[in-house]
């Protein structure tokens, strides 16, 4: 899904990512989610990563402007 938020252009993937890929590719799965941000004419420019939560930690989609779904 793709979509444009101030000026930037979003794009969301949803992929299935084994739990032990390397000794059972086939087994239990997650759901891993992902999101390009862009800005128009940018598409190529060099990319950063960043990685939420971890094991044993949540890791909720951010929800509003700020990046932040934290509630205070």
């Amino acid at each position: 899904m793709s979509t444009r938020h101030f000026g930037f252009n979003l794009t969301e993937h949803k992929i299935r990512v084994p739990w032990d890929p390397f000794n059972d590719p086939a087994g239990e799965s997650f759901e891993l989610f992902a999101r390009e941000i862009a800005a128009p004419g940018k598409e190529d420019a060099p990319a950063l990563v960043y990685f939420q939560g971890g094991p044993g930690f949540p890791a909720p989609r951010p929800t509003s402007a700020g990046g932040s779904s934290a509630r205070r």
